[in-house]
C-alpha cells in the first residue's frame, strides 16, 4: 500500500491555485507564508492564504480527485513504448484537451495536467 507521504505534494503555486478554485478538503500538510511546507495535526480549510499564513497542500493524486469529484474533470495519463507519458483531459466522457507535451515520468504527466486543469477552471473553458 502507497503511503500518502510517498506521493507527490502540489506545488505552493498550485495549492494558491486550488485555493482559488475553491479547494476546500482537510489536509495536513500546508505551504507558510515563507513557502515552506509544513505539517500540522490540525486540518482546518476555513482560512484565506491572504491572510492567514498557509495555504493546503494535498497531494498531486488527491487534487485530480478533488476535481473528478467536484468538477467531473477527469485526468488520464498513458504511457508509450517509448516510456514516455502524456495526458488527456476529459468532462463526462468528452475529450477536453490532449496534451502534445511528453513527460518523463508518470509524477511529471500528473503535475502537468493539475497545472491545465488549473488554467481550465481560472479560465471558466470546463
Amino acid at each position: 500500500m502507497i503511503m500518502e507521504k510517498q506521493l507527490q505534494r502540489v506545488t505552493e503555486e498550485q495549492a494558491k491555485k486550488l485555493f482559488d478554485a475553491g479547494f476546500d478538503w482537510e489536509c495536513n500538510h500546508f505551504y507558510n507564508k515563507k513557502g515552506e511546507l509544513k505539517y500540522s495535526e490540525r486540518t482546518d480549510t476555513s482560512f484565506s492564504y491572504l491572510s492567514v499564513a498557509r495555504v493546503n497542500a494535498p497531494t498531486v493524486a488527491l487534487a485530480l480527485m478533488w476535481f473528478r469529484n467536484v468538477h467531473r474533470l477527469v485526468s488520464e495519463i498513458r504511457i508509450y513504448s517509448d516510456c514516455v507519458y502524456c495526458f488527456d483531459l476529459h468532462k463526462n466522457g468528452i475529450l477536453l484537451h490532449h496534451s502534445l507535451l511528453s513527460f518523463k515520468t508518470y509524477e511529471l504527466a500528473e503535475s502537468a495536467s493539475l497545472d491545465e486543469l488549473l488554467y481550465l477552471i481560472k479560465t471558466k473553458n470546463v
